[in-house]
């Protein structure tokens, strides 16, 4: 066969196969289902329904067309489909952004304290001298006796505290509170000592006037002192003028004691 009977034949079959459409859109939609299946993209819906379809869809006017997973051409109108929802999710769909793997930062290692291992230390001064204590009768001062007499006016309380102490104390007050049988306080009143100090062993006597009170069912009693503290002497060390001092102040007679 010459070259020139060959592109006759040639050119015979192309008009043969343009003659036939049929084979032509089954030729077209070969090729468009090879397409489909390298992609996959998405469809969004007005009404947020997801369709995922089988290879790119396409805008034709006033519908979009694209392949159903099961191999089905179909369309949609334009105005059912969110079309940058639909690129979006495509984009997204085709070009998946990979995570990024940024390492987390090493934790930071240091020393923990916790509130139960602070201790709190204060520094001490010197020992400041121990101030005298009031004593109450629960202590060292007691009544070891009362009772009640007549008076002009009102009820009068008589009766004797003791220092059981080993100690001189001064500066005692005494305290008589009067109680009604219901055990409602009816009056307190500081009571007239004998004398404001005590030595040990030794009692005072006491009275306590109550003008407004007539009747009533015991007596409580509040007793308050601090003990005699003399003051220590001095060291005076090798010092022969002090020593002198204080044999000049030894060889003087004693001073005679206050009466009592």
């Amino acid at each position: 066969m010459t070259n020139e009977a060959h592109k006759a034949e040639s050119k015979r079959k192309d008009v043969t196969w343009l003659r036939h459409p049929t084979l032509v859109l089954a030729a077209f939609s070969v090729l468009l289902l090879i397409t489909a299946a390298a992609t996959a993209e998405v469809l969004v819906l007005t009404d947020g329904q997801v369709i995922e379809t089988k290879g790119p869809w396409q805008v034709d006017g006033r519908r979009i067309t694209y392949t159903a997973l099961n191999g089905t051409f179909s369309a949609l109108r334009l105005s059912m489909v969110n079309l940058e929802e639909s690129r979006t999710r495509t984009e997204a769909l085709l070009n998946p952004v990979a995570p990024k793997n940024d390492p987390k930062p090493a934790p930071e290692v240091g020393l923990v304290v916790r509130q139960s291992d602070i201790r709190t230390v204060t520094a001490k001064g010197p020992a400041e001298p121990e101030k005298p204590t009031e004593a109450t009768a629960a202590d060292v001062i007691s009544i070891t006796s009362w009772s009640e007499e007549l008076a002009t006016v009102g009820t009068r309380i008589v009766g004797t505290v003791q220092n059981g102490s080993d100690s001189v104390y001064i500066s005692l007050r005494l305290e008589v509170t009067l109680v009604a049988e219901n055990g409602d306080e009816l009056e307190t009143r500081n009571a007239k000592l004998e004398r404001a100090w005590a030595d040990p062993g030794t009692s005072l006597t006491f009275e306590a006037d109550f003008p407004d009170v007539f009747a009533f069912s015991t007596a409580n009693f509040s007793v308050k002192g601090k003990p005699f503290q003399s003051r220590p002497p001095e060291a005076n060390g090798d010092d022969l003028t002090s020593n002198t001092e204080e044999a000049k102040d030894a060889s003087k007679p004693a001073a005679p004691e206050p009466p009592r």
